[in-house]
């Protein structure tokens, strides 16, 4: 998976993996801030993309976040800052 953009406005997930020349399909990209502003509620995580079998998820969170891991799944994140 790669990310373009540092900041949650602008971030786009591609499949980097997909090449349309040797006949894969298109690269869909998602907007990862439009998927944000689509809901308002907060610590009730979304998934917004699949990405090799794996989903994508964003979630809005409120005051102080505890980091964790789950051992039962592979996890890539990213976080940022904004309203």
């Amino acid at each position: 998976m790669t990310t373009s953009g540092n900041r949650t406005t602008g971030a786009v997930f591609t499949d980097s993996a997909a090449d349309p020349s040797a006949g894969a399909p298109p690269v869909n990209k998602v907007d990862l801030a439009a998927k944000l502003a689509l809901f308002s509620d907060h610590w009730a995580p979304r998934t917004v993309a699949r990405l090799n079998g794996f989903d994508v998820m964003v979630v809005k969170v409120l005051g102080k976040f505890v980091w964790h891991a789950h051992d039962d799944t592979t996890t890539s994140s990213s976080s940022s800052r904004g309203g």
